[in-house]
């Protein structure tokens, strides 16, 4: 009687996958080489949004030193330019307002709502018109998602007026654009409109 022995331990067949592989292939990627694109890819991005936001303008977006310093160094130079500002431009001095320097309430002003909520530029076009303030226009705005409301104007010579009509508003920031203003003075109204 003969036994049948098991087989003999083969190490062939132990071998690792790699190692029994035959022909031309190609050796495991370092896991430090596939973060690269996604690395690459989230700067691209980046790179996009700001470039946008730059091209595009402020946007309401917080920033721009010049934007928040306008409404700190009008107020005191109203308030010491006052009696002499309306003395010296008699034209301006019947539709100026008290504290506002010589603001010219005959420049045609459009007020554009930016926001999702309807009927905002009608709404405070009427508040400005029961002030006094000419307006041209009342419509939506090209500008879309505004926080922050900008009253643009386009010479130094309008810079009290739209001073005067963020100061009745009670809200928002002036910021010289003679693009965005025209000949006149341009109220795109933000989020802070809205919740105004």
């Amino acid at each position: 009687m003969s036994a049948t022995r098991p087989p003999a331990y083969d190490e062939r067949y132990a071998a690792p996958v790699e190692a029994s592989r035959r022909g031309a292939h190609r050796a495991r990627p370092n896991p430090l080489t596939s973060i690269v694109p996604v690395i690459a890819g989230m700067v691209v991005v980046v790179l996009v949004v700001v470039g946008a936001f730059t091209l595009l303008g402020d946007r309401g977006s917080p920033g721009g030193s010049n934007v928040n310093a306008a409404p700190t160094t009008t107020p005191s130079a109203s308030t010491s330019a006052g009696p002499s500002a309306s003395a010296s431009a008699p034209a301006g001095s019947a539709s100026a307002t008290p504290g506002a320097g010589a603001a010219d309430k005959t420049i045609e002003l459009r007020v554009l709502n930016s926001t999702e909520t309807g009927g905002l530029a009608k709404k405070f076009g009427d508040t400005l018109a029961a002030d006094g303030w000419t307006i041209a226009e009342k419509d939506d705005a090209k500008q879309r998602g505004l926080q922050t409301t900008l009253v643009y104007y386009g010479k130094s010579s309008q810079k009290a007026s739209a001073q005067a009509i963020v100061d009745k508003l009670g809200f928002g920031k002036t910021k010289k654009s003679a693009a965005n203003a025209g000949d006149g003075i341009t109220v795109v109204l933000g989020a802070d409109a809205a919740a105004a």
